[in-house]
């Protein structure tokens, strides 16, 4: 009776948490916000609107400006670094293999594909959650709209009052997960499916995982409407919550972020209507249309095919001008293209994407240097955007630190083979710094460049050239080692004494 007690009562306290949460979801309109902002970023530009199955044109320009911001952010190359200058010698060492360990688990994870959706969907809505669940890092991006904050005035994720995260998973999955967990038969069964469960896929309900921290432990629990079916764990010494954020401009007492797709729906929807009133304008004026007597003309539909004779009745042939005629199509005034033209280029402009900073620049007449001036000129309204990346990746990299340490109490296996106990790390504490650097094809064409240019002008070597060229070059590296070992030369030339 008590176990069944403690499941119901702790399951509608933290429904009412979920509903509480959600009327402050409303109020602030983040749903409502979040849908509309990526149906205009996919293109759905008409949504609601009664066109008689006529497909109305969409000018769509927020897509490309939001895929240029986000490249420019996510294209960014971090670097996870570990110090502790203060340590002792053996524990700096620990600190550069645990940068080398960070760097083989973001690239286990694909954590650079996943920074692309979270860096991609901050710039839609405004902010985006990754989410790390176990002790080997496993993450997932979470959707803003499912992430709900204790305190949504709260910028500091780590001072919440708990959070919460909504998924919508089958019962059946539930109801055995209930068993598993030690909830009896009987309980289990009284999770039910969503009454709109249909609308979202058959026999789901609603599931909430309940986050909070007190004294330094991270206390977990998931539930549904009427039973926590896992009952609340606790994980010692993850003083942290697993999860990381990337809100784009912060929004003043929130801690929600304006993405740049809301304030540009306005700009784009008089585009659209002004591109559709002139194609009604052009199919009604721009081209002749047939004119006749109809009394006139004996087979009018011969007016329309090739090759037929018009029958006239009355009066001579000599009169058939008379009777069928054209009318002449008539000029476009221009204000209305210059309108549409001035809305797109000013939006663009304002939103610190003009056709230079889009990539409207030809790399053959110009050189990298040149083209990497103008695109860091253009990307310096981004800076927010790039510091708050920087931010969720450091975030990220304490979250692994306090998971190696926690998940892991016989010690982990270091890159290098040796080994550093659970104690060890979690008294390091060591400072993290994310090194930032650009990864674009243009900063490769200038280092290719300057390469060139040393060569040119004698101060390297051939082999030296070849040496210092990436791997991942546009010159084939390859083979230019292969005409170096052809030669007789240094058979490692990426060893030069």
């Amino acid at each position: 009776m008590s176990r069944l007690y403690d499941t119901v009562v702790n399951a509608a306290q933290i429904w009412s948490e979920y509903e509480s949460c959600l009327e402050v979801h409303a109020k602030m309109g983040i749903e409502e916000q979040t849908v509309r902002a990526y149906r205009f970023y996919e293109g759905d530009q008409w949504y609601g609107l009664e066109s008689q199955n006529e497909e109305l044109p969409v000018y769509n320009f927020i897509a490309p400006l939001v895929k240029y911001k986000t490249a420019m952010v996510a294209m960014n190359d971090m670097s996870i670094s570990f110090s502790a200058p203060l340590a002792k010698e053996r524990m700096q060492r620990v600190c550069a293999q645990l940068s080398r360990l960070a760097a083989q688990q973001w690239e286990r994870l694909k954590m650079d594909t996943k920074c692309w959706d979270v860096v991609k969907a901050s710039m839609i809505a405004g902010d985006s959650f990754v989410y790390f669940y176990d002790g080997a890092g496993s993450c997932q991006v979470l959707e803003r709209t499912d992430v709900f904050l204790g305190d949504e005035s709260n910028p500091d994720i780590s001072s919440q009052p708990y959070i919460i995260i909504r998924e919508r998973r089958p019962v059946a999955d539930i109801r055995r997960e209930a068993v598993n967990n030690g909830i009896s038969k009987e309980i289990a069964m009284t999770i039910m499916p969503d009454e709109d469960s249909e609308d979202y896929g058959r026999d789901k309900c609603v599931s909430l995982l309940k986050l909070t921290l007190t004294d330094g432990n991270l206390h977990f629990s998931r539930s549904s409407k009427s039973v926590v079916y896992q009952p609340e764990q606790v994980i010692e010494g993850l003083d942290c919550y697993p999860v990381a954020a990337l809100v784009s401009s912060r929004r003043r007492g929130s801690f929600r972020g304006a993405g740049e797709v809301t304030p540009l729906i306005p700009n784009q929807i008089e585009i659209n209507r002004n591109l559709a009133r002139r194609i009604v304008n052009a199919k009604l004026t721009a081209y002749s249309r047939l004119i006749y007597a109809g009394d006139r003309i004996a087979n009018p539909k011969a007016l329309t095919e090739v090759g037929t004779a018009i029958e006239v009745e009355g009066g001579s042939v000599n009169s058939v001008k008379d009777a069928v005629n054209y009318l002449t199509p008539s000029p476009m005034a221009p204000d209305a293209k210059a309108l549409s033209e001035e809305l797109l280029i000013t939006s663009r402009q304002l939103a610190g994407a003009g056709d230079a900073s889009l990539g409207s620049i030809d790399p053959t007449k110009a050189s990298g240097t040149a083209i990497i001036a103008v695109r860091d000129q253009a990307a310096i309204p981004l800076n927010e955007q790039t510091a708050a990346f920087r931010r969720l990746t450091e975030d990220i990299a304490r979250i692994w630190y306090r998971q190696w340490v926690v998940y892991n109490p016989g010690g982990i296996c270091l890159p290098d083979g040796t080994s550093v106990s659970a104690g060890e790390l979690d008294l390091l504490e060591p400072q993290i710094r994310v090194d930032v650097s650009s990864t674009n094809p243009f900063s490769k064409y200038a280092r290719e460049q300057s390469l060139s240019q040393l060569f040119s002008m004698g101060h390297i070597s051939f082999e030296e050239y070849v040496s210092a060229l990436d791997d991942e070059s546009s010159v084939p590296k390859s083979k230019l080692e292969q005409i170096i070992k052809s030669r007789g030369g240094k058979q490692n030339v990426g060893n030069q004494d």
